[in-house]
């Protein structure tokens, strides 16, 4: 297994001076932490107004099914919290946040072919942990050496906003395409 210490080649290989020092970049920033937290973001965001709707219509879900189904990606999160805090110190920052993603990206495929209820919520469960992983690689990657700490501040308000907007967006642009697609 790869050890922690390989993340910091992970940075140094996108940005390095000439003496060896980390340059620090708002680029990699974006690349990393910024626009993955958009997208992952703003998905989770633009299910909210039709999933609810969808698992009703096709699976005659009651309210409080329709509650679970939409907890389960928080639960999945909540539950894959601390153990992704020990994957990440094994194998270290890349490594999570990799398979966070593809985590992600499984469970998302997973729940568009559901076929009932059991597998969507397992699907939005797994999708749940691989946020839990991408997250705290994340949290990591923002707390590193890499972003100085003159930065960091800045560099972590700017995340919390790109969430938040995300977040925000996400709802109203999935109304907006279900009113319209539908």
């Amino acid at each position: 297994p790869l050890s922690p210490a390989s993340d910091s080649v992970f940075v140094q290989q996108i940005s390095v001076e000439p003496t060896g020092g980390v340059v620090f970049s708002w680029l990699l920033l974006i690349s990393v932490a910024y626009a993955p937290t958009f997208t992952s973001t703003m998905g989770q965001g633009m299910i909210i107004p039709t999933l609810p709707i969808y698992t009703r219509e096709y699976f005659q879900c009651s309210d409080a099914l329709v509650g679970l189904i939409m907890a389960s990606r928080g639960i999945g999160e909540m539950i894959f919290n601390i153990p992704a805090g020990l994957l990440h110190a094994r194998v270290g920052i890349k490594n999570t946040m990799l398979l966070g993603f593809i985590i992600m990206a499984a469970s998302g495929i997973v729940q568009y072919i559901a076929n009932g209820v059991a597998l969507l919520t397992a699907g939005r469960l797994v999708s749940g942990m691989g946020f839990a992983s991408w997250a705290v690689s994340r949290q990591s990657f923002m707390a590193s050496d890499w972003l100085p700490s003159n930065k960091r501040g800045r560099a972590t308000s700017w995340l919390g906003g790109v969430a938040r907007w995300s977040m925000a967006l996400g709802p109203l642009v999935g109304g907006l395409i279900a009113h319209y697609i539908s």
